[in-house]
């Protein structure tokens, strides 16, 4: 499965790094759901940092940078059978 998207910015006036929600489904498994932070995110740090590895946050690192706005990331998710 490929998703292809923008990356977000944080939200305003807030200390949330951006990030965009992940939900993955498919029948006669369980549901999985996290986020997915960016590392170069300077809101992305500290207790925020600590807290995402913590549960289970996937944090990208470009496989491929070719410009700030078309990176390349890969992961593996691994669904659990009901």
């Amino acid at each position: 499965m490929e998703l292809h998207t923008i990356k977000p910015a944080g939200y305003p006036k807030s200390d949330l790094p951006a990030h965009i929600h992940v939900h993955v489904t498919a029948e006669g498994y369980r549901p999985y759901g996290t986020e997915f932070l960016f590392q170069d995110d300077e809101r992305l740090k500290g207790e925020i940092l600590n807290r995402a590895v913590i549960d289970g946050g996937m944090i990208g690192v470009p496989e491929l940078a070719e410009s700030p706005f078309n990176q390349e990331f890969s992961y593996e998710i691994k669904l659990v059978k009901k």
